[in-house]
Parts: C-alpha cells; structure tokens; sequence
C-alpha cells in the first residue's frame, strides 16, 4: 500500500482532469459494460463469481440435522394449533 505524498496543485489538476474525462466514472455500469473494465477489477477475497458476474452473495448451505428439522415442525405445528385456537374464539364471539 502506497503512503501519502505532496503533490503540486498542476499535479493534482492533471489528476482531476484524467478522472473526469475517465468514461468508467461518466456513465453507469451496465453488466453490459463492465466488461469494458475487467483489467480494473480486483478479484477481493469476500466476492464470488455466480454466472460470469461478480457479486457478494454467499452461496454455502446451512445444514439442516434431523433435530432441527422437528424442531421446526413442531414450531409450526403450534404456531397452526394457535391460529386454529384464534379463529375459533373469534368465530364464536360473533
């Protein structure tokens, strides 16, 4: 990694002037386009490529065990009894 030097403002205003007339930055990035720019990608640690693309999104799967799967069957199973129960109360209040 670079450290932090003076530069001169004629520098700074070469710099500036590169950067706006830049078209990665005048136009959106299109998936189209990007491919414009592959020599300026950084392949970072916490990307993937899913399809050709580069994207962020995790693609493991969380192991499901047999305890978890009853643990959600019966989380459901008292979650419809309890539905169940509030519709039959509102019912018979009518």
């Amino acid at each position: 990694m670079e450290k932090p030097r003076l530069i001169l403002k004629a520098e700074y205003e070469l710099y500036k002037a590169a950067l706006k007339n830049d078209i990665y930055f005048k136009e959106r990035k299109t998936r189209s386009r990007l491919n414009l720019f592959t020599d300026r990608m950084l392949d970072e640690k916490n990307y993937t490529r899913i399809n050709k693309l580069k994207t962020n999104k995790k693609l493991y799967k969380r192991r499901t065990d047999k305890s978890e799967r009853l643990y959600r069957y019966n989380k459901n199973k008292i979650s419809e009894l309890y539905c169940k129960k509030e519709v039959q109360q509102w019912l018979n209040s009518n």
